[in-house]
């Protein structure tokens, strides 16, 4: 199959691993290079860009990079340094917890076997808008025994007010959406990882839905308060928030009608040496 010279890229977003798959249609990118020792690979600190608040943001600050910044191929996805999609014909049964299907390595024969050439990724995705993880059952914290809601999940885990600010601020910004931010938010299933690939038209269109609630939720909380200390875990208040209302828009692209394709969630067990210390 002929392709158009860049029909995607999918960014790898990292913090700290220094071994990515050397294909050109993947490019590794650093969150917070405005203020982390600087890996070499791309940084989100260049042009129009919020890399400073990558404590709050984390692996959104890339993607608020490359929508402001770069010239959008026909999709474009994000990737964590070590999670990825599966592409491939080798599928682990839905069985297997999340964490078992795995890789160790960015070797030819696990980019054959999970479909990571271009070719591969292109044809799999190729007709659909979002390209999302599998849907996954959302289970309560501490026992992870019972499924709960989006909502209560987010209840046991941080601020739920955070939440609250998002949803008032769907519902002030984008009313016609308010309704279907509720019903989403009580189900019992989610997207996690906030990975995915999109067209390039959607992405943008997510893009503006999504800062524009988060910048919302950010004038009005107190992000010097010790709420937000690292220590106590809740530092990275809008990556925390962009997972679970990413699954917002993903049920109104649905509604109007857009495909959504799921893909297995891969977890890369990667060896030391792939850290940076």
């Amino acid at each position: 199959m002929s392709f158009m010279r860049n029909p995607l890229k999918i960014y790898i977003v990292s913090h700290n691993a220094k071994v990515f798959p050397e294909l050109p249609h993947f490019e590794a990118i650093q969150g917070g290079s405005a203020i982390h020792y600087r890996l070499p690979i791309s940084g989100d600190d260049t042009k129009d860009n919020i890399s400073a608040r990558n404590p709050f943001y984390a692996e959104i600050t890339p993607m608020y990079w490359v929508w402001k910044n770069t010239r959008l191929p026909k999709y474009v996805g994000f990737f964590h340094y070590r999670r990825f999609f599966n592409f491939g014909p080798d599928q682990y049964p839905e069985s297997v917890h999340w964490s078992e299907k795995s890789f160790h390595d960015f070797s030819e024969e696990n980019i054959a076997r999970f479909g990571w050439d271009k070719d591969s990724i292109y044809n799999s995705v190729h007709g659909s808008d979002i390209v999302t993880p599998v849907i996954e059952t959302v289970l309560r914290p501490p026992e992870w025994r019972e499924a709960t809601s989006l909502y209560n999940h987010y209840d046991a885990l941080h601020h739920i007010r955070d939440l609250e600010l998002a949803l008032e601020g769907i519902a002030k910004l984008y009313p016609e959406h308010s309704k279907v931010a509720e019903e989403t938010i009580q189900r019992k299933e989610g997207y996690f990882c906030h990975m995915y690939i999109m067209r390039a038209e959607v992405f943008r269109e997510y893009m503006e839905w999504l800062f524009s609630i988060l910048f919302y939720v950010e004038q009005r909380v107190d992000l010097s308060s010790p709420l937000y200390l690292k220590e106590y875990g809740n530092q990275r208040i809008f990556g925390f928030l962009g997972e679970r209302i990413f699954n917002i828009f993903v049920e109104i692209s649905r509604r109007k009608g857009r495909n959504i394709l799921e893909k297995q969630r891969l977890f890369g067990k990667l060896p030391e040496h792939y850290m940076v210390s």
